[in-house]
């Protein structure tokens, strides 16, 4: 990674709260000056290089990507283990979305503090880093298709955050699409100021 972006979009929730959503309402206008960073990305290429699986069904929201879902799980806490590296997914995901090319950073996955506090280092001294918590209401969750899964929704890739308090933002995302991008207009207008800056720059 060659320099730092000026902006990092930290995004946390539950499975099913809408975090994918939330990343394309993000992104729907300025893609062009994101990366998109998915530390499930490189987990879920690496795993479907060394056990068989398809990777594009992985990447997929359907029951493949469910059934492997517990495995894959395991397998890269094991990785992480090995090489004595607990934010080495994350490292692999910025190098994969190729985001020091960009000058706003998505994270759409944050699941442990680790990965959150990676962006206090001195590396991102002069970036603005927005932490961002997604919640939605169990029955909301339900009626997107969640189902509780042992070893899933019990283990610290689900739950590593319940108790973190350093969010910039509680996103509530259980009404309608213009609630949630009412909730939202701090964070766009935070991306649009970088935008901004970015066109008068170039």
């Amino acid at each position: 990674m060659s320099q730092g972006p000026q902006l990092v979009v930290i995004i946390s929730g539950k499975r099913k709260c809408g975090k994918d959503f939330i990343v394309d309402l993000l992104t729907e206008r300025f893609q062009e000056f994101m990366a998109i960073i998915r530390i499930a990305e490189p987990i879920k290429l690496k795993y479907s290089q060394m056990h068989g699986a398809d990777f594009k069904e992985l990447l997929s929201s359907g029951e493949y990507k469910e059934k492997h879902r517990y495995e894959m799980v395991r397998w890269s806490e094991e990785e992480k283990v090995k090489r004595n590296d607990p934010v080495y997914f994350l490292r692999e995901a910025i190098e994969l979305s190729k985001a020091h090319t960009k000058p706003i950073w998505i994270l759409s996955d944050a699941r442990r503090v680790v990965d959150v506090e990676f962006f206090n280092s001195p590396q991102f001294s002069q970036t603005n880093v927005i932490r961002i918590r997604v919640e939605a209401l169990l029955e909301t969750r339900k009626n997107r298709g969640w189902i509780f899964t042992d070893g899933i929704d019990d283990a610290e890739t689900e739950c590593g955050l319940d108790h973190y308090e350093r969010w910039d933002h509680l996103i509530k995302n259980d009404g309608t699409i213009e609630d949630l991008k009412n909730r939202l207009a701090p964070i766009i207008q935070s991306i649009e100021n970088v935008v901004k800056q970015s066109k008068i720059e170039s």
